[in-house]
């Protein structure tokens, strides 16, 4: 009889949380399991197996829709690697995006900041006259809120360090509405599933 193993004993064969094996099987993204006489799920190796490819997959910032696609063409029998890597050359692109931008913006932020060294304290302007002095916008269209696409940028930032195994800053830039979520650009859905699944994966959850 193959050896099977319950939920807290998957989740530490393959470094991950309960919650985020649970949220896996949600996602439709592992085979069934079976369950136990008293209704707990069972896992054999199959199950660790995928649990093990998708932690990998999600190191390399692949969303579960392509992690769902390249597991479909597993199961077909269709060996997937020439789609993985055009899944990696697109990441790399929206990351190299996400640095062109940023650079902008930083470039940005700089000229805004030089310029209160010569900021009248006495202008007539009623508000920051820094601020009030429209410039170009480095980043996105004029119809994207700001705050949405620092936000947008920020998580792209943090894919950058992860990737290059440093300590991505920590972003404060304004929550997006519930209505504005679905406008930030260069991503698949409206929320991100990095955004989702990095808490699961951290979480204790007992």
């Amino acid at each position: 009889m193959a050896t099977t193993m319950t939920v807290g004993q998957a989740a530490e064969a393959t470094s991950l949380t309960r919650k985020a094996v649970r949220m896996y099987e949600s996602r439709g993204l592992l085979p069934p399991t079976t369950r136990t006489a008293a209704g707990y799920r069972l896992y054999d190796q199959d199950h660790i197996d995928t649990l093990t490819f998708i932690r990998r997959a999600r190191a390399l910032d692949l969303s579960l829709d392509d992690i769902r696609e390249i597991l479909a063409l597993r199961q077909s029998g269709i060996r997937p690697c020439s789609v993985v890597r055009d899944m990696l050359d697109a990441r790399l692109a929206e990351i190299d995006r996400a640095i062109t931008e940023l650079a902008a913006l930083r470039a940005t932020l700089a000229t805004a900041r030089e310029a209160t060294a010569s900021s009248d304290a006495a202008s007539d302007e009623p508000y920051c006259p820094i601020i009030q002095h429209e410039r170009p916008g480095p980043i996105g269209s004029p119809d994207l809120p700001q705050a949405n696409r620092l936000l947008m940028l920020a998580e792209q930032l943090h894919c950058v360090c992860q990737v290059r195994g440093l300590d991505a800053p920590e972003a404060r830039v304004p929550q997006p509405t519930s209505v504005d979520k679905g406008e930030r650009l260069g991503r698949r859905s409206p929320v991100p599933d990095h955004v989702e699944t990095a808490a699961a994966e951290r979480s204790k959850s007992g």
